[in-house]
């Protein structure tokens, strides 16, 4: 059986999928296995998604793990050109702001694809 569930919830998103796109201003920018989007997201958007679901930790300690984005989101109306996240991504370099990226498999290969859409997906892969 397959169905599509969309959600704000990723704790939610988490428990009743076994694959997630995660979408930033209506592109995917990562499609992977659950697992793989919780435990090793690369894309830049995706950590900030997953440090901001509640846990059951200290006020300290959730502080201590949460990303915070810079910025304001852009304008769904008017979005910028290139890549749509390059406003508010700390690793955005000129090709960023001029060129959209393509998604691709990262996992190339591998048993258990995982796209990325990032001109940088290769230097982020060492964040996870």
């Amino acid at each position: 059986m397959t169905f599509l569930f969309i959600g704000h919830d990723l704790s939610m998103v988490r428990h009743l999928s076994d694959r997630v796109a995660v979408m930033y201003l209506g592109r995917i920018v990562e499609l992977a296995a659950t697992r793989d989007i919780f435990e090793r997201p690369p894309h830049p958007y995706t950590h900030p998604l997953i440090s901001a679901i509640p846990a059951a930790a200290t006020r300290s300690e959730r502080a201590a793990g949460r990303i915070v984005l810079g910025g304001a989101p852009s304008d769904p109306s008017n979005p910028p050109s290139g890549c749509r996240f390059y406003p508010r991504c700390a690793h955005a370099t000129e090709v960023c702001r001029l060129t959209a990226p393509v998604i691709e498999d990262i996992c190339a290969g591998g048993t258990s694809p995982h796209f990325v859409s990032c001109h940088h997906k290769g230097e982020l892969q060492d964040l996870t």
